[in-house]
């Protein structure tokens, strides 16, 4: 949804909500998490900044020179996200903490990761009781904070991709993460994770060489994953993502999947991005 600027700088909108819901304002290089419910009203200010932020991301360095203030109808719930990562950081931030070539670098990486997972989730327990903020927020805030863990606890698959460098149970809770369309639905953070999972991971852990992945993973997702929700974003996540060496390598592998898909939107979607024609 796009909202234009009036000639005062000013925006405004509405959102027809049916049901609690995590969005995000996307402004420049920036975009700014908030948790809304029905008849929620939210006020965004943008403010110049004296001395500006910066910002480390995984690729590059953004110099932020304003900040992003909430209030409405209960701005505790809406600067939630803003107040988490002004008080604890970015998990995003660890990876230049740390010495990529050392020899000890996946254990402390995964060490933190898991210490910073567990001071945020310790400050959302503390923050909900302080402000008294309901159910539906609290499990959407753990996805979210759960997801992030998810997400670059696999991300280490890119600084030490060879497999005998990571310990039997570096990815423990990759294992055991049983991954629902709920999680998926509700937290962009936890969609990122099973993206992840789906692109990445699974050939990593499979040890499927590059022509074997597409195939291995795709019959993967259709033996191991029993939700019709979940399975079709796999497979759609996948084939989106598939870098193939040949045309009719795609349409083969299109063709599989036109029988394996249920939904007919995905289907469409995919059929209009590389213009497919059966």
């Amino acid at each position: 949804m796009e909202i234009p600027i009036n000639e005062d700088n000013c925006f405004a909108g509405v959102i027809k909500l049916s049901k609690p819901a995590m969005l995000f304002v996307q402004y420049t290089d920036f975009d700014y998490p908030f948790f809304l419910e029905p008849g929620d009203s939210l006020v965004v200010d943008f403010r110049l900044l004296a001395n500006p932020d910066t910002i480390r991301t995984m690729n590059f360095t953004i110099v932020n020179d304003e900040r992003t203030i909430f209030s409405g109808n209960n701005k505790p719930k809406f600067s939630f996200f803003d107040t988490l990562e002004r008080k604890l950081g970015t998990l995003a931030d660890l990876p230049f903490k740390l010495e990529l070539t050392s020899h000890n670098f996946l254990a402390v990486y995964k060490r933190s990761l898991d210490s910073l997972r567990n001071a945020r989730l310790l400050f959302l327990s503390t923050y909900i009781r302080k402000y008294k903020l309901s159910d539906a927020f609290r499990r959407t805030a753990t996805y979210e904070i759960e997801g992030s863990f998810l997400y670059l606890l696999q991300m280490a698959i890119f600084y030490r991709g060879k497999t005998r460098d990571f310990s039997d149970n570096y990815f423990s809770e990759i294992n055991k993460q049983r991954f629902s369309w709920d999680q998926l639905r509700s937290s962009r953070t936890y969609s990122g994770a099973f993206r992840m999972f789906i692109g990445s991971f699974l050939g990593h852990k499979l040890k499927l060489k590059k022509r074997e992945e597409l195939p291995g993973v795709y019959r993967y997702i259709l033996r191991s994953i029993f939700d019709d929700s979940l399975r079709n974003y796999g497979l759609t996540s996948l084939i989106t993502n598939a870098n193939t060496d040949t045309r009719s390598e795609f349409r083969a592998l299109f063709k599989n999947y036109l029988e394996d898909c249920t939904n007919k939107h995905y289907i469409n979607a995919v059929r209009k991005k590389f213009r497919v024609v059966e």
